[in-house]
């Protein structure tokens, strides 16, 4: 939700300078934010992951993507000052116009345990065990952990929020809350989408943020319940315009009032 929306905001002047992607929220807390853990190193993950020649470019991406010298530089890397530089470095040496947020990875994501190691019981990780070769053998070395709650989403998103603004007191924060209107057909997503909305709205409605609500379109805006996280591309073009008017003018924020439309499902 976010990166698309970058990607349209850039026709109004904008720069994009980071992208954090495959970092469901506790995994941020855990590791980045409240630093309780330590990730599985690299060269453990490096023994033990095979590759398949079709996915291997997008399954390295996805663990790069989750270590702190390439965490929010998805596509970016190039953009790198230096190999010292990093997300974090960064956030508290510029400062940054617009930061958006959404909770795509709590909705899609269940993180993996590496069983083989007690020590990292504590230290899951985000795979796609199809991407591998030896995906049977992984199978039986990680376990699943299950999806989060709406409740520990919220949470975990409103504390990397003022995490976020403590760093970029002056930045305009936006938060795409993920629609749940192209996924009438999995009962759990959809309730979790709903139910993030009233959560995240109801403990960060004092905070300095503005929370987009999920957007109920009709069908031809989506791209289907196959494609459920993606809408059409006037949709991010809206959404763009709409940032771009309030960073300009100073709009107010969109989350007083707002109601949930009644649900699809029973």
């Amino acid at each position: 939700m976010s990166n698309l929306t970058i990607a349209h905001l850039k026709a109004y002047g904008a720069t994009q300078v980071h992208s954090v992607h495959h970092n469901r929220s506790d995994n941020f807390v855990r590791y980045f934010v409240d630093r309780t853990s330590e990730m599985v190193p690299r060269r453990l993950l490096d023994e033990v992951l095979i590759y398949k020649e079709e996915t291997e470019a997008d399954a390295r991406q996805y663990v790069v993507n989750q270590y702190p010298d390439g965490v929010g530089y998805h596509e970016l890397m190039a953009t790198k000052a230096s190999d010292a530089e990093t997300l974090f470095s960064s956030l508290e040496s510029q400062e940054l116009d617009v930061i958006l947020m959404d909770n795509f990875m709590d909705l899609a994501a269940k993180l993996l345990v590496w069983d083989k190691y007690p020590e990292y019981k504590n230290s899951p990780i985000f795979l796609n065990l199809g991407f591998f070769k030896n995906e049977a053998t992984l199978a039986e070395q990680f376990s699943f952990l299950p999806f989060l709650t709406p409740t520990e989403s919220a949470q975990n998103h409103l504390k990397i929020y003022r995490w976020l603004r403590a760093m970029q007191p002056k930045a305009k924060i936006y938060f795409l809350c993920y629609h749940f209107c192209s996924s009438v057909g999995n009962h759990l997503r959809y309730n979790n989408a709903r139910e993030f909305y009233r959560e995240f709205e109801s403990i960060a409605r004092n905070e300095d943020i503005h929370i987009i609500p999920p957007l109920t379109v009709g069908a031809e805006l989506t791209k289907g319940e196959e494609d459920w996280p993606h809408f059409q591309p006037p949709v991010y073009q809206a959404l763009a315009g709409y940032i771009y008017l309030n960073t300009v003018s100073d709009l107010p924020k969109t989350n007083h009032p707002y109601r949930l439309p009644p649900s699809e499902i029973a």
